[in-house]
């Protein structure tokens, strides 16, 4: 109740004082309502082909979210933002975990989706999937996100199975100003600070930031222990970056970095003792990129990029010991595109390096399973080639294409797609899609070992095995039954996918709707941080609608159904049901240039384990005080004092419950000329 009229008071202040200012001059918050259905249905993107074309000409599903959605929806998470998109499952562990995943379970290492930020992949080659809690880039310097539900693997290469999210920037052109923002509130964030400063050296335009996030203690009152409630897992993360653009007419140069140092906490009451474990995480990376036009229809892009991040905990956290590792990654990718009459080519080059490096007893070393504590070093190469074909003056398109891979797991892979779109008249079209995509292994999959010793302690079963000698490869799911096994037994081994899509697109004056349906069938595959699909199937959908030029409404569905299937080392199997039915409503309403009103609901359904249903009702509302200040303020979750969104992950830790909240934010922001 006391939040209730918190979030009461605080809007009646901002309504009273906002008559003086209804008639300020130009306002940022016209951004929200000038991008037409036209301008957002055919936005240039490049994450479904590596060129920049319209999404609404695709044959893919994409979804982008903009500018105007980031500033709208007063989110500061990179994982908030992504709620909105169909077809993607959003869900958080505790305050700074989360499991985000596209067309399948949601897991926190899912290694089904693919995730980069200006082109730099941040999947975690250890456990798979992205460490969500590492990546905190600044909303306010993110131009758009762009994203494929479904396999992009033709382009982006293995692990790109369900989907790819392509996190870009803005060009520091369009930062030119000196920005201070300071955000507050109850629920789970407790405080963020943003500073940038924009600038221009001769032909050369820049930026550097700092931001800070603190995020407070999860809600664990629903567990049974008595002490759980006041667990102390605070997390806080501190960040700095740069970024720098020269560009011309026919070339333009990037050179970008970051840095960043944290905390995470995490709660573990499986023991039966409430135990609060700390993550310490940092890391760095720096990103040049050149673009070349020679010619109108001939392109050429050359990209470098290095990536350094490290993770210690403190040693309480069960079935872990104390562990520390780094990772540092070295990124090389060239591609060409060029026209040939009726054919548009792209084809690139990639190699990159890894390296895994642990400290002390290694990784994984409860019960004596490790990874090497000498490090590993792991090495892709790729190559791709794709060409688009027009026919019957270019209502058609068909796109064919194939990526080769050689990683040190599973050897060389080939992921090829065939797609076709019609364009039946100049505002719909309809879009077919057959792709094979590939998930290869990760560290943890191929590269763990047991002390035979050890696992004979564990189970008696193994006591045979004694003398084997130390280092026999195990699979983790089959532990119990397999005992100690002979060294590369249980070698891991990629898994294949073939998806079959269709789509559907058409927009009019002020609407536009966007329908995809799907088929995937996974060649079975054990891993042990991921899931283990057998099929999956569904139908994402997006209805766009500018009622007025006041209101606007967006609304967002999807269906999945499927089944998981795990074989044990016996040869027995177990299946489960999979059914996810999500949805998303977003209402907007400007009366007054100054003001701006949103609204969003999210409505989840069949999420993995004993999670029941919930529905999530956000408020913010935005006022543009004067040219330089602006006030908003955001409730969150305002349906229930808190819910449960996901269950504990591998490692056994504790989800809390997303509380409500209420979270004021203020921001400067001078233009620099």
């Amino acid at each position: 109740m006391g939040r209730y009229l918190l979030l009461h008071s605080l809007l009646s202040v901002l309504l009273m004082y906002a008559a003086p200012f209804v008639r300020a001059e130009e306002s940022f918050l016209d951004e929200l309502f000038e991008l037409s259905i036209e301008k957002l249905v055919n936005i240039e993107v490049r994450v479904a082909s590596k060129e920049e074309t319209s999404a609404f000409e695709n044959p893919a599903a994409i979804y982008v979210i903009t500018q105007a959605d980031i500033k709208a929806s007063g989110l500061h998470t990179l994982p908030d933002l992504l709620r909105m998109v169909p077809g993607l499952h959003v869900s958080r562990i505790h305050s700074r975990q989360w499991a985000v995943s596209s067309r399948s379970k949601t897991r926190r290492f899912s290694g089904y989706l693919l995730v980069a930020i200006d082109g730099r992949a941040v999947h975690n080659p250890i456990f798979g999937g992205v460490w969500w809690d590492m990546q905190h880039y600044p909303v306010q310097d993110i131009e758009k996100i762009e994203i494929v539900r479904g396999p992009g693997a033709t382009t982006w290469g293995s692990n790109a199975v369900n989907g790819v999210i392509n996190i870009i920037s803005k060009n520091s052109k369009n930062t030119r100003s000196t920005v201070a923002a300071i955000g507050a509130g109850s629920g789970d964030i407790k405080n963020e600070l943003f500073l940038r400063q924009g600038f221009k050296l001769g032909e050369n335009h820049g930026r550097v930031y700092l931001n800070t996030l603190q995020v407070d203690s999860g809600d664990y009152s629903y567990l049974p222990n008595n002490n759980a409630e006041d667990a102390n897992d605070e997390s806080e993360i501190h960040q700095i970056g740069f970024r720098l653009d020269n560009k011309k007419e026919n070339r333009e140069l990037v050179l970008q970095g970051d840095a960043y140092q944290g905390e995470t906490g995490e709660y573990d009451g499986t023991s039966g003792d409430e135990i609060v474990h700390i993550d310490d995480i940092g890391g760095y990376n720096m990103l040049g990129r050149w673009r070349q036009k020679y010619q109108d229809s001939d392109e050429i892009m050359l990209q470098l990029y290095i990536d350094h991040f490290q993770r210690s905990n403190d040693g309480s956290i069960k079935p872990l010991d104390k562990f520390e590792f780094n990772v540092d990654t070295i990124d090389l990718d060239i591609q060409h595109y060029f026209i040939q009459g009726s054919h548009r080519w792209v084809w690139g080059l990639g190699y990159r390096y890894m390296k895994i490096s642990t400290e002390e007893q290694g990784l994984l070393n409860q019960n004596g399973a490790v990874i090497d504590p000498k490090g590993l070093q792991d090495e892709l190469a790729s190559a791709f080639i794709q060409d688009s074909v027009y026919f019957w003056q270019d209502s058609l398109q068909w796109r064919i294409g194939v990526k080769f891979e050689r990683n040190d797991y599973s050897g060389m892979e080939w992921q090829p797609s065939t797609r076709l779109i019609w364009h039946i008249t100049e505002q719909q079209n309809v879009w077919f899609a057959y792709t094979r995509a590939v998930r290869s292994p990760v560290s943890v999959d191929d590269e763990v070992y047991i002390d035979d010793v050890e696992l004979a302690a564990l189970d008696e079963s193994a006591a045979a095995c004694e003398g084997t000698g130390q280092g026999s490869r195990f699979g983790w799911l089959i532990l119990p039954e397999a005992g100690c096994v002979i060294n590369e037994s249980l070698h891991a081994d990629s898994q294949t996918v073939w998806s079959y899509e269709i789509g559907y697109r058409w927009s009019a004056n002020n609407k536009s709707i966007d329908i995809a349906l799907f088929h995937d069938d996974y060649e079975t595959q054990e891993f042990i941080t991921d899931t283990h699909l057998d099929y999956l199937y569904g139908l994402e959908l997006s209805f766009n609608y500018h009622i007025t030029e006041q209101w606007q409404m967006l609304f967002n569905y999807s269906r999945h159904q499927g089944q998981d299937k795990s074989v044990r080392s016996d040869e027995r199997s177990t299946t489960e049901d999979i059914s996810k039915n999500t949805a998303f409503l977003r209402l907007s309403y400007n009366p007054f240039k100054t003001w701006l009103f949103y609204a969003n609901t999210y409505y989840v359904e069949g999420i993995d384990g004993p999670v029941p249903p919930y529905t999530r009702l956000d408020l913010h509302a935005q006022w543009k005080i004067n040219q330089q200040f602006s006030a908003s303020i955001i409730g969150s979750n305002l349906l229930e004092e808190s819910h449960l969104e996901e269950n504990g992950d591998l490692f056994d830790v504790e989800a809390s419950e997303v509380r409500q909240g209420v979270f004021l934010h203020l921001n400067y922001d001078v233009n620099v000329h």
